[in-house]
């Protein structure tokens, strides 16, 4: 339970703390994802909480330690050297919640927000292909972004076009930082979350053209 309840709540909390990145120092705004259903402003703030008690050691401050010194004294009274012959040191630090509705709670928390955050991903894709249709210039500028897969030219009613599985392009692979001299290395989760636009949808063309998209039925 400590085990599962440490790495959920540092998972968890991830998205929401500052990272660096190319740009700065970023994080996930919660206003994205804050009005959904279920989420909790209260549980997220305390998984937050949490977090730093956990991983930044501020149960230091929170609670202080116990040291107790068992020993003898030596000597005349009111001349006494106290001798330890044992001391012991404790200290606390969370563990796991211990009413299992709190973890109930954290837990219906947690895929409310994870949800959101797929939604609000879904929805930036589908803006960034609003964007590219309205701004034509923004793909040719995005060479970074860019990779052809080749042309191929339809003229005749009712073609059906068969996409090449993008999903598993190597550009993907992002690149990852280099840790190969700890411990030989780590290896790293990849999440990839594809959106597909296959119509009904009629587009138009700057020249005033146009033609239309319609789902596959043969799938």
């Amino acid at each position: 339970m400590p085990s599962a309840f440490h790495w959920a709540v540092i998972r968890y909390a991830k998205p929401f703390l500052n990272s660096k990145s190319e740009s700065g120092k970023v994080r996930y705004p919660i206003k994205h994802i804050k009005h959904s259903d279920g989420f909790s402003c209260s549980m997220h703030s305390h998984l937050i909480e949490v977090r730093s008690a956990l991983v930044a050691h501020d149960d230091f401050t929170e609670i202080p330690p116990r040291i107790l010194k068992f020993g003898m004294k030596l000597g005349n009274e009111g001349d006494e050297c106290f001798v330890p012959t044992s001391i012991v040191a404790s200290n606390k630090c969370i563990s796991f919640p211990s009413d299992p509705e709190t973890v109930k709670r954290m837990l219906q928390h947690s895929k409310v927000a994870c949800l959101a955050i797929h939604e609000k991903l879904i929805m930036d894709l589908t803006i960034l292909r609003r964007l590219t249709l309205e701004y034509p210039e923004m793909a040719k500028e995005d060479v970074l972004y860019t990779k052809n897969y080749g042309q191929e030219r339809i003229d005749a009613k009712q073609a059906h076009m068969n996409p090449p599985d993008f999903t598993n392009d190597s550009w993907l692979n992002a690149p990852v930082p280099d840790y190969s001299d700890l411990h030989n290395g780590y290896q790293y989760e990849e999440a990839r979350i594809n959106k597909d636009f296959h119509g009904p949808e009629k587009i138009t063309l700057p020249d005033g053209s146009y033609f239309e998209i319609t789902p596959n039925k043969g799938g």
